[in-house]
């Protein structure tokens, strides 16, 4: 994506430029995760969804603290979960997206396990290895840095999200934004932003010629944004990639393949399971393929699939890790389970499964949604375990902007614009699933 990589070429030409003696640029540092979330877990425990909890007592103000640190001080041992990898790319593409129009150095912090398993160009936007470290310490002991929150708990910095121009405001030299979600469809009600990220994703999908004419015709009719942002951010390390591609010669010979993302488990309810098989053996034939790769965290789901698709050769990767861990090997399963199912020609997915969309995006293919939902109706939709459907958009899914247009007049009033837009990029970003 040519906007985001003249975007870190800067970034790099800024870094040079500090390090001879000149000012520090302006940052947007990405904290992947909620506000109020804290574990108490053991010592070495590898399960970031147990002993996590929101934070209910009361939180010293004191700036210029680091929130982290804020909220950790009420009580000893407690620790910041980071969210799963699906999460963070939703959040790590939006931060993209709003520090190019912003025109900040995008730097993602507490986030350093990705490097297990993922290459260049994240060595260069996590802080602990940018080379920013100290420029952006040292905002925060002058009290120049401001947390912003686009979470699960915390929405309020989708007001300004909506309608700040972003090269203005926040004043702050650092702007920390804390989210596990895909806020970059805000950028679409922003009066100030709006057209820009237009372009963003026309230059994507056709090219320089597209974005001068901001004209879907002109690309072809394949408005994206949420999948070349993400295969231009997130990339496998060399190591991992040499390991997928020993895998997908050894295993699928370049036969054709369908992926499946299993988020719970299958084998305590017989519907779910004969549903689940229904619809990839549907998918099976309509791609004319034979292998299926199977993505879960769970063993036991792995083997009753193949046995409830004896005529398939069902496929996985490595052992199954169980739990959504933090630990190096948990990352390297993740990544490679993301890319093996981007290699098929369709994916299968479950409704809000962030897993699901990164899938997707790295495919670039058809996805299908199957199976009931792990999450809220109010966010989701309703769902059925039988439902085996084509997902309408390529676009991840922004699950609470509903509740930033109800909440924030600025929303409401972009979103009441977007139909004068001149790509439908806002409409797809704009459907659940």
């Amino acid at each position: 994506m040519e906007e985001l990589r003249l975007h870190l070429r800067w970034q790099r030409e800024q870094l040079r430029l500090w390090r001879r003696g000149a000012p520090p640029p302006r940052f947007l540092v990405l904290r992947p995760g909620d506000k109020y979330t804290v574990c108490s877990s053991p010592p070495g425990h590898d399960d970031l969804r147990a002993h996590c909890y929101r934070h209910r007592g009361a939180v010293p103000a004191a700036p210029p603290a680091h929130w982290d640190e804020s909220i950790l001080s009420s009580r000893p041992r407690l620790t910041r979960p980071i969210p799963g990898l699906g999460n963070i790319a939703l959040s790590l593409v939006s931060a993209a997206v709003a520090a190019v129009v912003s025109r900040r150095v995008l730097l993602v912090e507490k986030a350093a396990g990705l490097a297990a398993a993922l290459g260049p160009p994240l060595d260069e936007l996590l802080l602990e290895t940018s080379g920013w470290a100290e420029a952006v310490a040292e905002a925060q002991r002058r009290g120049l840095a401001l947390d912003g929150f686009a979470a699960h708990d915390d929405i309020s910095a989708m007001e300004g999200l909506c309608a700040d121009d972003l090269r203005l405001r926040p004043t702050a030299r650092v702007w920390r934004i804390f989210s596990n979600q895909y806020f970059l469809p805000l950028l679409l009600l922003n009066p100030h932003h709006a057209r820009q990220v237009e372009r963003m994703a026309l230059a994507a999908a056709g090219g320089k010629r597209a974005a001068r004419r901001a004209d879907a015709s002109a690309a072809g009719g394949q408005v994206r944004l949420w999948g070349p942002a993400l295969r231009t951010l997130l990339r496998p390390s060399e190591a991992v990639q040499r390991s997928l591609s020993a895998f997908l010669d050894e295993q699928t010979a370049g036969q054709p393949m369908v992926s499946m993302h299993v988020r719970a488990q299958l084998t305590g309810d017989a519907n779910k399971l004969a549903a689940a098989a229904a619809c990839a053996r549907s998918r099976l034939r309509a791609n004319n393929a034979s292998l299926l790769f199977l993505a879960t965290m769970h063993e036991q789901t792995r083997h009753a699939l193949a046995a409830a698709l004896p005529e398939v050769k069902v496929l996985w990767f490595g052992r199954a890790i169980g739990a959504q861990g933090s630990s190096r090997r948990a990352t390297i399963s993740a990544v490679s389970d993301l890319w093996l199912m981007g290699a098929a020609k369709e994916v299968m997915v479950t409704p809000g499964s962030t897993f699901g969309y990164v899938a997707h995006a790295i495919s670039g293919g058809r996805a299908t949604l199957y199976g009931g939902t792990h999450t809220s109706h109010d966010l989701i939709g309703a769902t059925s375990d039988n439902d085996c459907r084509e997902v309408p958009t390529s676009e991840a899914a922004f699950h609470f902007l509903k509740h930033a247009r109800s909440r924030f007049e600025s929303c409401r009033a972009g979103h009441r614009n977007a139909s004068m837009r001149t790509t439908d990029l806002y409409r797809l970003s704009s459907v659940i699933h």
